[in-house]
């Protein structure tokens, strides 16, 4: 069995020996720490060193990385890294490339459909040439498109009958070729505003785009005539011309009729007005108008040659 002081003097060497163990550990730790603080220096030097060629004066243009003045000129960013500049160059190519097919498939429909729509007008002035009353009877209010058409057609040939014919007097473009167009295209709404009005207040046809449309039918050859007058003029043929044109305002004038005489004239009456002088009317102001049209535009191109001496007239 120990004694006191024997065990006092063993606990005092295990406390002396912890002791030197931690002093051994805090000596360890001590030179780690060192070791790790002169790593950390040499890093730090080799990163200075690294980014030596960046002086100070460039350290705004180091964190903000410079834009080439070109790119700056054109308004456009460099991309950060290859994909990304494959992917924006890629993409908007792509889409415009769906883009201009798609236009491209839009384009070739409208010209389809302009095509067909120009072959379908072409068969209806040739069948419309070829018979014109026989076929009158087989239009519908389907057709007011044509027979517009051909309302505008007229207003333009004539139009480009006077340019032609007054064209070696140097006469302004307004009265040899405006000023025809809207009287005729005037004379022509007229027309058919009174012919498909008649009509419809006697309560013979209560539709005006139906009569509108054989009425635009039936001046098929009133364009054909102001077409052969064109190319007679063209070629100064100037008698054969006047003769197509005459021939054109004829026509003009039997549409009016064939469309009101195809009902009996005792249905043209307008209450007590008896229907031959209902028919009269309508042909007297269509005559008034074509005569109007003739003359004023005659007149201008007189007055525009020979000055204030035609003033008077």
């Amino acid at each position: 069995m120990e004694n006191p002081d024997q065990r006092f003097r063993n606990s005092s060497n295990i406390s002396l020996n912890n002791k030197q163990e931690e002093d051994s550990i805090l000596h360890k730790t001590s030179q780690e720490s060192t070791q790790a603080a002169s790593s950390s220096a040499e890093l730090t030097a080799e990163l200075t060193h690294a980014a030596a060629p960046y002086s100070p004066e460039d350290r705004d243009h180091y964190v903000f990385p410079r834009v080439p003045q070109r790119s700056l000129q054109s308004g456009a960013a460099e991309p950060d890294s290859p994909s990304a500049s494959g992917q924006m160059a890629g993409q908007p190519g792509h889409n415009l490339g769906h883009e201009t097919a798609g236009r491209g498939l839009a384009g070739n429909e409208r010209i389809q459909l302009a095509a067909k729509a120009s072959q379908r007008y072409l068969n209806y002035f040739l069948n419309m040439l070829g018979q014109p009353y026989q076929t009158v009877r087989g239009i519908s209010s389907v057709h007011l498109v044509h027979g517009l058409v051909t309302m505008f057609i007229i207003s333009l040939l004539s139009a480009l009958y006077f340019v032609i014919r007054l064209e070696p007097l140097h006469i302004s473009f307004g009265t040899t070729f405006i000023k025809p167009l809207f009287l005729m295209a005037l004379t022509l709404a007229v027309s058919a505003g009174l012919t498909g009005g008649l009509l419809k207040l006697n309560g013979t046809e209560s539709r005006a785009a139906f009569t509108v449309s054989r009425f635009g039918a039936l001046l098929v050859p009133v364009a054909a005539c102001l077409l052969l007058a064109d190319l007679s003029a063209l070629i100064t043929l100037y008698g054969l011309s006047y003769l197509f044109f005459m021939a054109a305002i004829l026509f003009m004038i039997l549409a009016v009729n064939v469309v009101l005489l195809s009902h009996p004239v005792s249905r043209l009456a307008i209450g007590r007005l008896d229907g031959m002088y209902s028919l009269f009317i309508v042909n007297a102001i269509t005559f008034y108008l074509i005569y109007t049209m003739l003359y004023s535009t005659v007149l201008s191109a007189v007055q525009a040659l020979f000055g204030g001496f035609m003033s008077m007239f």
